[in-house]
């Protein structure tokens, strides 16, 4: 029995210590990826602020705001393989210090030049951490590292996006000023992980691959790139185009719970796509896409406040949820371990590709014609596009 016990001691301490291990990191990585996301909105109540002490129109307004899309498209289509050659702990490391220098910046001169030069900072932050944290927490989570990786990023991501804007909505209710408490706050945090991230055990680097490699499509994984091309490309609508439409029903007051709902959304069924297949994911997002894009159609043509609600919210958990995680999800397991960074990489190259490209049409559409005839459009294209993604997955899981 001794000999036992003492082998059951000597089996159980290291086993205990590597999910510890593997724990800490969970939180770590999940934590920096978050706070990096988070610091990309935290400026976004005081937008307008900004362009009324700067006394520029809303075209400077979106030029000064580019920097970021610009900047993370650039990090996703060249860099986003980095982190193999010169290892995942110094990319991430960066990704967090770029935007704690980014809130920094706005922190010491709140100004809208200072924004224009936060911006393209930010964008730099999101690309480095959404590759590396995915591909560093792969590595370092033993059971089932692609899948669990991939809906921890997608989790911390979607929170943080929505979490910085809110902090400082918040901070804003207790002092109106330029400068409010969620900015000292944030930097504080995104210190602590930079910290926390020292403490990790960092994987071997590949010293082989080079430094700017444009992203990969591993097999089956342009059925993901269209699903999250096509999703986003209606949460970029719902952004950008959404409220002006609601403005003109004369319903300008809830277009931060129409967004919200679409995030709140995502949010909740992120909780169930976990547990789920990736591809099913897929198809789940394939039918609700288009059901809420619909509604929100049908809401503005009828001036019903409620109908486009419940569309964003059904959006949301297409957006930001089943398809999102589900997505990302697939890429993750069908990459290998030298490709799985270049992957993610590429999937958020074509996730940002949609978010950016449809708005912009959309928006002309809405200027030349009306919102009821834009989202007409949009809900055409994303029919098509859904269809395309459920014969796609029908076929490939057959």
């Amino acid at each position: 029995m001794i000999p036992l016990c003492v082998h059951g001691s000597f089996v159980l301490k290291p086993h205990r210590m590597a999910v510890r291990q593997q724990s800490i990191a969970h939180i770590a990585i999940g934590g920096a990826v978050f706070l990096t996301t988070s610091a990309v909105n935290l400026q976004l109540p005081l937008y307008a602020r900004y362009a009324a002490t700067a006394h520029v129109g809303q075209g400077a307004m979106t030029l000064a705001l580019a920097g970021y899309g610009s900047t993370l498209i650039v990090v996703l289509l060249a860099l986003g393989g980095v982190s193999d050659r010169l290892g995942r702990f110094p990319v991430l490391l960066t990704a967090t210090l770029s935007s704690l220098a980014a809130t920094l910046i706005v922190w010491a001169w709140p100004t809208l030049g200072a924004l224009a030069l936060a911006r393209p900072l930010q964008g730099l932050g999101v690309g480095l951490s959404l590759a590396a944290g995915t591909a560093w927490l792969s590595e370092a989570l033993d059971t089932d590292g692609p899948r669990r990786a991939a809906t921890t990023t997608a989790i911390a991501s979607t929170a943080g996006f929505g979490a910085g804007g809110l902090l400082t909505t918040a901070a804003l209710r207790t002092d109106a000023t330029l400068t409010p408490w969620s900015f000292p706050v944030t930097a504080i945090l995104l210190s602590l992980s930079a910290a926390a991230l020292t403490r990790l055990e960092r994987p071997e680097r590949n010293l082989s691959a080079g430094i700017a490699r444009l992203p990969t499509f591993p097999p089956g994984s342009w059925i993901p790139a269209i699903s999250i091309g096509t999703a986003w490309g209606v949460a970029g609508v719902v952004v950008a185009v959404l409220p002006q439409a609601l403005a003109r029903l004369g319903l300008g007051a809830w277009d931060t719970t129409a967004l919200s709902l679409m995030l709140l959304a995502g949010g909740l069924t992120q909780v169930h796509a976990r547990r789920v297949d990736g591809l099913h994911c897929l198809r789940i997002a394939a039918v609700s896409l288009p059901i809420g894009t619909l509604l929100v159609t049908a809401g503005l043509h009828q001036g019903s406040i409620a109908l486009i609600c419940v569309g964003t919210f059904v959006l949301g958990t297409a957006t930001h949820g089943y398809g999102y995680v589900g997505g990302l999800s697939t890429v993750s397991q069908r990459a290998t371990l030298t490709t799985r960074a270049r992957a993610v990489s590429g999937y958020f190259f074509c996730a940002y590709i949609g978010f950016t490209v449809p708005a912009v049409a959309v928006g002309y559409l809405s200027d030349r014609f009306t919102g009821v005839t834009a989202f007409g459009w949009l809900s055409a294209a994303v029919l098509l596009g859904s269809a395309v993604v459920l014969s796609a997955a029908r076929r490939d899981r057959s």
